[in-house]
């Protein structure tokens, strides 16, 4: 058996989570909800961030011939691509 008091433990997360109440009955939140960014607006957020990134765009060509155009920013070392027709990585 654990020693742990999982009715207190939940007690903890029920109030953090909704805050407390007290005696004369004036709520008294311990946090601002938070709400949820929708999908749609992650991926906007993640281009933008994206496309601000000074980049540049590299042709790399993989040992049996295969080519393909890829941009990497400048700030990051060269990365390991993996050629997608045979899986090779350079």
């Amino acid at each position: 058996m654990t020693k742990r008091n999982f009715t207190r433990e939940h007690q903890r997360q029920h109030l953090t989570r909704f805050g407390s109440e007290s005696v004369r009955g004036d709520y008294t939140p311990s946090a601002p909800p938070r709400t949820r960014q929708s999908k749609a607006a992650l991926r906007e957020e993640a281009t933008l961030a994206v496309a601000s990134l000074p980049s540049v765009t590299v042709l790399v060509i993989c040992a049996c011939g295969h080519k393909g155009k890829v941009r990497v920013p400048l700030k990051e070392p060269r990365p390991k691509f993996r050629c997608i027709k045979c899986n090779q990585t350079k």
